[in-house]
């Protein structure tokens, strides 16, 4: 970028691109060269559920959108580091962020700004869409196993700690789904199902033999599927006869 080019920064996942998107990222050029700071899997995972596209292939998409001048990693959920490393001339928010869990980052940011002697661009919040409500509807349609495998690989490169809840069906599959507490900045959940032959035999009246039960742990575990996105921890062990795990 020129020095003589004003810098405006702009925080952003971009898992689904949409027209909300689109439309700050084109208000912020009115200003200067666009300088996305794109999360990074790491500075997502404590806060929210991980996206769908992994860093590099949503930074791949972003670089091809009209506007875009650099994209550069945000290693935190705040903005304070990007912000005094790259000390741009503008920063670029909807204005979502007045009220909620995100107002403190709001205050963090005025703060930083002005420290900087830079300032903060605040635009009406695109109405009608938005991507968590799109995201509902593609986990509507369902995931598939080798998906639900990448993200238990990405969760825990991600993360100092994969919280996974025994699930034994369709039922206990959904609480796990969409559980979630917010605990002061961040939004926690349970990151996966654990699937096991002694809370499923215990479910039924039965004892713990896996051998007697395959068939219908198979079941429940089907029924999980069918309900939920989660990745899955199935606890296949048969007692030494490998032939019942066919």
């Amino acid at each position: 970028m020129e020095k003589n080019i004003k810098t405006v920064y702009l925080g952003m996942i971009g898992d689904i691109m949409h027209p909300g998107l689109i439309n700050i990222i084109n208000e912020a050029t009115k200003y200067g060269d666009v300088m996305i700071g794109l999360y990074t899997d790491n500075a997502i995972a404590t806060h929210k559920r991980l996206p769908y596209l992994t860093y590099d292939q949503r930074k791949q998409v972003i670089e091809s959108v009209k506007g875009v001048s650099c994209i550069v990693p945000q290693e935190d959920w705040s903005y304070v580091p990007n912000l005094l490393k790259y000390k741009p001339d503008y920063i670029i928010h909807g204005d979502d962020w007045l009220y909620g869990p995100d107002k403190y980052i709001r205050d963090e940011v005025f703060k930083v700004m002005e420290a900087i002697g830079g300032k903060v661009i605040e635009i009406p919040y695109t109405k009608g869409i938005s991507a968590s409500g799109l995201k509902e509807a593609i986990d509507s349609l369902g995931v598939t196993p080798q998906a639900r495998l990448a993200s238990l690989r990405r969760l825990i490169s991600s993360k100092p700690i994969v919280r996974i809840m025994e699930s034994h069906c369709g039922l206990t599959g959904l609480i796990i789904e969409h559980t979630r507490v917010e605990v002061g900045d961040e939004i926690r959940e349970f990151d996966g199902m654990w699937a096991s032959s002694l809370t499923d035999s215990t479910s039924k009246g039965k004892p713990d033999i896996e051998a007697v039960d395959l068939t219908t742990r198979l079941h429940d575990l089907n029924d999980s599927l069918e309900v939920t996105t989660k990745p899955v921890i199935y606890d296949g062990d048969t007692g030494g006869k490998t032939e019942h795990l066919v």
